[in-house]
C-alpha cells in the first residue's frame, strides 16, 4: 500500500471505524457472520438464496440446525413487527421447509395468522380468519401452533424462552372459531404478561406483550379526561417502568417496540 494511502488510513481512523462497524454486526449473532459482514461492507450484495428484499442484520436465535430456517425466520420476524404479516407467514413456511423440527418457525406461522393491532377483532378479522386456508386462517394458525407443542412434546430441542411463547401462543386460538374466540385474546394477553414478567431484559418478548395488550383496544390507547390523555390499563401495562428499562434501548432500532 502506498505511503499517502497508509497516512491517509491512519489520519481518518478507518481501520477503527470498519472494526467498530463489524463489532456491531457481529454483536447481533448472526446465524452466518462472515455473510453478515460481507452484506454491511457491499449493501448491495445480493441474497445468496434470491430474496430480493433486504431486511438488514437483526437476528433473533431460534433453535435449529438450519442456517436457511434461521434466516427466514429472521425474515419472518423483521416483516411481522413492520405489520406486513402475510409476508412474514411466508417466510416462516419457508422456515418450516428448510427445518419442519424448527417449533419456533410453527410458532412463528402461527403469530403471523392471529390478529394484530392493524386488523383486530373490531375490524373485522374473526370472519375472514374464519377461512380453511389462505391467509389469514385461524385454521393454520391453530395447526401451526398445534405441531409446535406437539414438537416440545415430543422431545425437539427448545429453550425454555421458546417453550414459554409457544404455550402462551396456544391459548389464543381455536377453529372453528365461536362466538366467544375473541375473548381468548385477553386470556392470551395474560400468558404473554408472565412471559413478559420471566425475561424483563428480552426486547422480543416485550414486543410480543406489548402488542397482545395493544390488539385488546387497537386505535384505543389512551383514555381522554378534560383534554388529558391517560393511560388505560392495557397501556399502562406495556409503559410499565419494569418493563421500560434501558437494557431494551440497543434492540429497539430492529425490533417491534
Amino acid at each position: 500500500m502506498p505511503a499517502d494511502a497508509r497516512a491517509y488510513l491512519s489520519a481518518h481512523n478507518v481501520e477503527a471505524a470498519i472494526k467498530e462497524a463489524i463489532n456491531r454486526v457481529l454483536a447481533s449473532r448472526p446465524a452466518d457472520p462472515i455473510r453478515a459482514i460481507a452484506e454491511m461492507l457491499n449493501p448491495d450484495l445480493p441474497p445468496l438464496d434470491g430474496y430480493a428484499a433486504k431486511l438488514g442484520a437483526y437476528h433473533q436465535p431460534v433453535s435449529t440446525s438450519s442456517a436457511v430456517a434461521q434466516r427466514w425466520f429472521d425474515r419472518g420476524w423483521v416483516w411481522l413487527a413492520g405489520f406486513h404479516r402475510e409476508e412474514a407467514a411466508f417466510c416462516f413456511s419457508s422456515a418450516i421447509v428448510a427445518d419442519a423440527d424448527c417449533a419456533m418457525g410453527h410458532w412463528g406461522l402461527a403469530l403471523a395468522h392471529g390478529p394484530d393491532y392493524n386488523f383486530s377483532a373490531q375490524s373485522g378479522y374473526f370472519a375472514v380468519a374464519a377461512q380453511p386456508e389462505g391467509y389469514p386462517s385461524l385454521n393454520v394458525a391453530v395447526k401451526a401452533i398445534q405441531t409446535a407443542l406437539a414438537l416440545l412434546d415430543g422431545g425437539k430441542p427448545c429453550t425454555a424462552r421458546e417453550r414459554a411463547l409457544i404455550e402462551a401462543l396456544a391459548t389464543r386460538y381455536e377453529y372453528p372459531p365461536l362466538d366467544t374466540t375473541p375473548q381468548l385474546q385477553e386470556r392470551y394477553m395474560a400468558a404473554m404478561a408472565q412471559v413478559a414478567d420471566a425475561y424483563p431484559r428480552d426486547a422480543d418478548v416485550q414486543a410480543i406483550y406489548a402488542e397482545a395488550c395493544m390488539c385488546l383496544a387497537p386505535w384505543d390507547l389512551y383514555t381522554k379526561n378534560a383534554g388529558v390523555a391517560t393511560p388505560n390499563w392495557y397501556t399502562a401495562g406495556v409503559t410499565n417502568p419494569h418493563r421500560s428499562s434501558s437494557a431494551l434501548s440497543a434492540s429497539l432500532r430492529a425490533d417491534g417496540l
